[in-house]
């Protein structure tokens, strides 16, 4: 883990019309904090942000046709949805292969972290895949 923003201290949104006020009240409450809730992930040099953590917002639930080793298709009731994605300073090597193999070898990391994690979606192909064929497959 690189950047977890909740240890970094309290967070300041500053804008030219604040640049009068106070610290105190542009600090931002726990409702606004929640939805800057993530954590930022190192591998191989490159970062990635991983949201839906709480205490922040949950996540919707990707709309899954496919599957790839699963009885049946996940749904949202019962589940909480984790977003892994590049840095927003990867955004335009986001395809890429080392980016690619960097966010695939992670999400397997993830996976093997979160023993009841049930699958790998892909929201793009609207397709999903179970946990032990993704571990295999990456």
């Amino acid at each position: 883990m690189s950047h977890d923003p909740l240890d970094a201290g309290p967070l300041h949104l500053v804008t030219s019309e604040d640049a009068e006020r106070s610290s105190e009240a542009a600090r931002l409450n726990e409702t606004q904090l929640a939805e800057h809730v993530w954590v930022e992930l190192l591998r191989e040099g490159l970062t990635f942000d991983l949201l839906g953590l709480a205490p922040g917002p949950k996540l919707d639930f990707p709309e899954i046709e496919y599957r790839f080793d699963l009885k049946a298709k996940p749904t949202a009731s019962g589940s909480d949805v984790l977003h892994l994605k590049p840095g927003q300073h990867l955004s335009g090597g986001k395809r890429t292969l080392p980016v690619v193999k960097g966010l695939i070898g992670l999400a397997r990391d993830i996976t093997n972290h979160f023993g009841d994690l049930e699958a790998v979606a892909w929201p793009a192909s609207q397709s999903a895949i179970g946990r032990r064929f993704f571990e295999s497959v990456a």
